[in-house]
Parts: structure tokens; sequence; C-alpha cells
């Protein structure tokens, strides 16, 4: 991976789509997290579904069969390899008709440097959520958010828009 400016997009056409996609998932992170926080989470599927459904379709066809969201690693590879795991946690059966969300997180997990980091003994694996407030036990986005900012020391990058976020991202898993 030769710039890593590149996560946020190559020119300002690919900077705008990364930037509609990270809105897409977090319209699809909003409703579906707060679902591991609803002790009737269950009949509330139905409803939920029906808000995200829309944006996953969309998403599914723009991504078509690329390997990354738009054809190459970005910051958005980084939200779809975490967020599939919410998704096909809860919606098992309607996560099999999104190919992408799996073929975007076994990419990002077969990443040299993200392999290398599962395999350490640093690795957090879990848990998902805390657990003293989530209803539905998972892995967490810690482990991502780690992940990412151990994967940006290691190139030696430092991008304040990309510190930002990951930062408001953190303080959102905490707040929930």
């Amino acid at each position: 991976i030769s710039d890593k400016k590149e996560l946020l997009g190559k020119d300002l056409k690919d900077q705008t789509r990364v930037n509609e996609l990270v809105g897409v998932w977090t319209d699809i992170r909003t409703p579906v997290g707060s679902l591991f926080f609803d002790k009737d989470w269950e009949s509330k599927l139905p409803a939920v579904w029906e808000k995200v459904k829309p944006k996953l379709d969309a998403f599914e066809k723009f991504v078509g069969n690329k390997d990354w969201a738009i054809g190459y690693l970005t910051l958005v590879d980084f939200i779809v390899a975490e967020l599939s795991n919410h998704f096909e946690k809860i919606y098992p059966e309607e996560y099999k008709n999104y190919p992408s969300l799996q073929r975007i997180r076994d990419n990002f997990n077969n990443l040299p440097e993200i392999k290398e980091y599962y395999d350490s003994p640093n690795a957090i694996k879990g848990p998902f959520l805390p657990p003293a407030y989530s209803v539905i036990k998972f892995w967490n986005w810690s482990s991502t958010i780690f992940i990412f900012s151990k994967f940006m020391q290691l190139f030696e990058f430092i991008d304040f828009k990309i510190y930002y976020f990951v930062g408001l991202i953190h303080q959102i898993a905490l707040k929930k």
C-alpha cells in the first residue's frame, strides 16, 4: 500500500465518494447498533431492517464485484469490515444477500498488516460491546479502531481528518 492518503480517496471525486459512503454506513450503524442495547431488540428487527435495506441495496449495487468499496482500500473498507460483523450477527439470513460485505471484510482481514496484528498477542479479541450494557454479546468497534490506529502508526501516516474520525467513532462507541 503505497500512499496512505489514498485511504481518504485519491482525488476529489473519490474523496467525495468516501465521505458519502461513510455517511451511508453511519445511517446503517445507528439503527442497527441501537439494537445491541435494547432488551426488546428482536421485536425491532423488522422495522430496523426496513430502514437499512435500501441503503445496503444501494451499497451492494455501487460496489458490484469490486474488491473494495470504491475499487481500492479506503477508510470505508475499515468501517465495512467492522460493521459487517454487526449486520451478520443480527441479520444472518439477509447478510447472505450482500456478498460485497463479506468480500470486503475478507480482503481487509487478509491485509498483511491486519493479519500480523490479529496473530499478535496484543490483538484485541473482544468483547464486542461493553458487556454491562449490551444485550447482544459480540465483538467491539474498539478492535477495528485499535487496528486502524496501529495500521496508521505502522506506516507513519498522520492526517488530522483520519484521527479526528477515529476519535469521533471511539467516543460514539463509548457512549453506546
